[in-house]
């Protein structure tokens, strides 16, 4: 329902209501009865291009279908392939986990190796600076400080 609010004039809208006549009205389902032309000529041009899509499909196989038994025979190398391919997968993971704990391993070792390699020459210049200043000693010098 229109509120007065609706319109600047405030007024109300007079309308008439009239009914068709019922011979106006058969007179336009007249014009457009019939045997329905145009749904026939569509639905003959869908069903041509149908029978000419099944004909490319067929075609495209060698003129024959497969038959369920192929279809179930190459599923079954498909599944054999892909367990294969699976164990594959997993002995890869197993030998990148070995190598990855071979690899931390050599990395402990040398680690370890260059402390004491470091050690070991900490202690040949401890050393050789106590010969040295042993031998400066013996000669009547003072060492030089370092």
């Amino acid at each position: 329902m229109a509120e007065t609010t609706d319109s600047p004039d405030n007024e109300p809208i007079d309308v008439e209501f009239t009914s068709a006549d019922p011979a106006e009205t058969k007179h336009k389902h007249a014009q457009s009865s019939g045997p329905g032309w145009i749904g026939l000529m569509s639905t003959g041009v869908v069903a041509a291009l149908a029978g000419g899509a099944i004909g490319v499909v067929a075609g495209g196989t060698g003129g024959r279908y497969a038959q369920a038994s192929e279809v179930a025979v190459d599923i079954s190398k498909l599944q054999e392939a892909d367990r294969s391919i699976a164990g594959q997968i997993s002995l890869l993971r197993e030998n990148l986990r070995d190598a990855e704990v071979r690899l931390s391993a050599a990395v402990e070792t040398l680690d370890e190796t260059e402390t004491e390699a470091n050690a070991r020459l900490d202690a040949v210049r401890a050393d050789l600076t106590s010969v040295k200043e042993s031998y400066l000693a013996l000669l009547g010098e003072t060492p030089e400080p370092t």
